[in-house]
Protein backbone atom coordinates (compact mmCIF):
# COMPACT_ATOMS: atom_id res chain seq x y z
CA UNK A 1 0.00 0.00 0.00
CA UNK A 2 0.89 3.37 -0.52
CA UNK A 3 0.34 6.56 0.58
CA UNK A 4 0.84 10.25 0.25
CA UNK A 5 2.08 12.83 3.28
CA UNK A 6 2.24 16.77 3.47
CA UNK A 7 2.91 19.13 6.38
CA UNK A 8 2.52 22.42 6.46
CA UNK A 9 2.96 25.21 9.63
CA UNK A 10 -0.53 26.68 9.87
CA UNK A 11 -0.56 30.99 11.54
CA UNK A 12 -4.10 30.20 13.01
CA UNK A 13 -5.95 28.78 16.59
CA UNK A 14 -6.16 25.16 16.19
CA UNK A 15 -10.59 25.53 16.30
CA UNK A 16 -10.33 27.37 13.02
CA UNK A 17 -7.51 25.19 11.82
CA UNK A 18 -9.89 21.81 12.78
CA UNK A 19 -12.92 24.11 11.80
CA UNK A 20 -11.41 24.10 7.86
CA UNK A 21 -10.88 20.57 7.74
CA UNK A 22 -13.88 19.52 9.61
CA UNK A 23 -16.86 21.43 9.05
CA UNK A 24 -18.94 21.94 5.77
CA UNK A 25 -18.10 25.71 5.71
CA UNK A 26 -14.53 24.95 5.96
CA UNK A 27 -14.37 22.25 3.37
CA UNK A 28 -16.34 24.25 0.76
CA UNK A 29 -13.61 27.24 1.50
CA UNK A 30 -10.72 25.32 -0.09
CA UNK A 31 -11.56 21.52 -1.19
CA UNK A 32 -15.09 20.55 -2.09
CA UNK A 33 -17.90 22.26 -4.32
CA UNK A 34 -20.44 21.00 -1.58
CA UNK A 35 -20.20 18.81 1.12
CA UNK A 36 -22.53 17.53 4.20
CA UNK A 37 -20.37 16.45 7.44
CA UNK A 38 -22.03 14.45 10.00
CA UNK A 39 -18.92 15.28 12.38
CA UNK A 40 -18.67 12.38 14.75
CA UNK A 41 -17.65 8.67 14.77
CA UNK A 42 -19.44 6.63 12.45
CA UNK A 43 -20.43 10.01 10.77
CA UNK A 44 -20.62 10.16 7.11
CA UNK A 45 -19.37 13.17 4.95
CA UNK A 46 -20.52 13.55 1.45
CA UNK A 47 -18.21 15.17 -0.96
CA UNK A 48 -19.38 16.51 -4.07
CA UNK A 49 -16.80 18.21 -6.64
CA UNK A 50 -18.76 18.45 -9.79
CA UNK A 51 -21.65 16.02 -10.66
CA UNK A 52 -19.13 13.18 -11.78
CA UNK A 53 -17.10 13.30 -8.65
CA UNK A 54 -19.84 12.73 -5.55
CA UNK A 55 -17.92 11.08 -2.82
CA UNK A 56 -18.51 9.72 0.91
CA UNK A 57 -16.41 8.74 3.44
CA UNK A 58 -17.47 7.53 6.91
CA UNK A 59 -15.55 9.20 10.16
CA UNK A 60 -13.42 6.51 12.10
CA UNK A 61 -11.13 8.58 13.99
CA UNK A 62 -12.26 12.08 15.89
CA UNK A 63 -10.26 13.80 18.50
CA UNK A 64 -12.22 16.97 18.62
CA UNK A 65 -9.89 20.37 17.70
CA UNK A 66 -7.27 17.84 17.09
CA UNK A 67 -7.72 15.27 14.18
CA UNK A 68 -9.99 13.77 12.55
CA UNK A 69 -9.77 9.98 10.25
CA UNK A 70 -11.99 9.39 7.03
CA UNK A 71 -12.36 5.89 5.58
CA UNK A 72 -13.56 6.53 1.85
CA UNK A 73 -16.63 4.27 1.22
CA UNK A 74 -17.66 5.60 -2.32
CA UNK A 75 -15.10 6.87 -4.24
CA UNK A 76 -12.67 6.43 -7.95
CA UNK A 77 -11.48 3.10 -8.06
CA UNK A 78 -8.55 4.30 -6.61
CA UNK A 79 -9.83 6.03 -3.69
CA UNK A 80 -12.18 3.80 -2.47
CA UNK A 81 -10.90 1.75 0.69
CA UNK A 82 -8.14 4.74 1.01
CA UNK A 83 -7.95 6.60 4.76
CA UNK A 84 -7.92 10.35 4.47
CA UNK A 85 -6.79 12.01 8.08
CA UNK A 86 -5.96 15.38 8.95
CA UNK A 87 -4.07 15.73 12.44
CA UNK A 88 -3.06 19.01 14.63
CA UNK A 89 0.60 18.85 16.25
CA UNK A 90 2.09 21.73 18.07
CA UNK A 91 5.93 21.42 17.10
CA UNK A 92 8.16 24.37 18.32
CA UNK A 93 5.60 26.73 19.21
CA UNK A 94 4.40 26.42 15.42
CA UNK A 95 0.87 24.89 14.53
CA UNK A 96 1.72 21.71 12.11
CA UNK A 97 -1.06 20.54 9.87
CA UNK A 98 -0.31 16.62 9.02
CA UNK A 99 -2.55 15.29 6.62
CA UNK A 100 -1.81 11.29 5.31
CA UNK A 101 -3.68 10.24 2.80
CA UNK A 102 -3.01 6.27 2.71
CA UNK A 103 -4.41 2.83 1.71
CA UNK A 104 -3.74 3.28 -1.83
CA UNK A 105 -3.44 0.12 -3.72
CA UNK A 106 -1.00 1.36 -6.34
CA UNK A 107 1.39 4.49 -7.46
CA UNK A 108 -0.42 4.69 -10.81
CA UNK A 109 -1.46 8.21 -12.55
CA UNK A 110 -3.93 8.80 -10.44
CA UNK A 111 -1.79 9.03 -7.11
CA UNK A 112 0.95 11.06 -8.45
CA UNK A 113 -1.83 13.38 -9.77
CA UNK A 114 -3.35 13.28 -6.22
CA UNK A 115 -0.14 13.68 -4.70
CA UNK A 116 0.71 17.03 -6.70
CA UNK A 117 -3.10 18.34 -5.82
CA UNK A 118 -2.85 17.36 -2.34
CA UNK A 119 -0.09 20.53 -1.79
CA UNK A 120 -1.80 22.57 -4.20
CA UNK A 121 -5.24 22.27 -1.82
CA UNK A 122 -3.23 22.28 1.28
CA UNK A 123 -1.95 25.72 0.37
CA UNK A 124 -5.37 26.87 -0.63
CA UNK A 125 -6.35 25.97 3.29
CA UNK A 126 -3.52 27.70 4.51
CA UNK A 127 -4.34 31.20 2.10
CA UNK A 128 -8.35 30.48 3.23
CA UNK A 129 -7.17 30.47 7.17
CA UNK A 130 -5.19 33.44 6.51
CA UNK A 131 -7.50 35.32 4.61
CA UNK A 132 -9.96 34.43 7.20
CA UNK A 133 -8.17 36.43 9.75
CA UNK A 134 -8.79 39.93 8.20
Amino acid sequence: MYGIYQDVVLDTAPDKAFAAFSTEAGLNSWWTDQCSADCRIGGTYDFLFDPDYRWSAEVIELNESKHITWHFTHASQDWTGTTLSFRLIHSNGKLLLRMEHTGWKTRNHHFRHCSYCWAQYLKKLKDSLVAGQD
